[in-house]
């Protein structure tokens, strides 16, 4: 089900998925294809595959097959920048109460944060980020929590 949104690149969303990601907001590249994730240099798709979510990696322009795997995809906010540095405290106004709606209304078990900039905010919401996969269950039956990149990936990105 794709919920009607401000963006240019839509809600992949459906009740009962086992996790819906949560980036930061759409890219250029991103609204421009209006898939998720979109920009060859993020590493989304790969690591979803090499983590085994996913049977192969998939192509940014095949979200919608995430639905079949159980999987969603959202951001919040929806506001299309070059970086996640342009956005601002109003970007993020409306979002705990979207994503408080998708785990109220849709159920999915886990609600994962992804990007490299933490939501602003986020401790007052009530779909806080744990750092932990082990995450307690949100008063609407969702966990959240935001995955750590794996320890290889952030050395090659602090040396490189």
């Amino acid at each position: 089900m794709a919920a009607p949104t401000a963006s240019l690149v839509p809600d992949i969303l459906a009740p009962g998925l086992r996790c819906v990601f949560c980036g930061i907001n759409p890219g250029r590249r991103s609204a421009a294809a209006g898939c998720h994730f979109a920009n060859p240099r993020n590493d989304f798709w790969r690591l979803l595959a090499d983590s085994g979510l996913t049977p192969r990696r998939v192509d940014p322009s095949e979200q919608w097959e995430l639905l079949e795997l159980g999987y969603g995809l959202t951001n919040a906010a929806y506001r299309t920048t070059k970086g996640s540095g342009e956005l601002r405290r109003a970007d993020f106004a409306e979002a705990a109460e979207r994503l408080e709606r998708i785990a109220l209304e849709l159920r999915p078990a886990v609600i994962a944060f992804v990007g490299r900039r933490r939501t602003r905010g986020r401790s007052e919401s009530p779909v806080a980020s744990s750092g932990s996969s082990n995450a307690p269950r949100g008063r609407h039956g969702s966990s959240s929590f935001r995955p750590r990149r794996p320890r290889t990936q952030r050395s090659r990105m602090r040396s490189g």
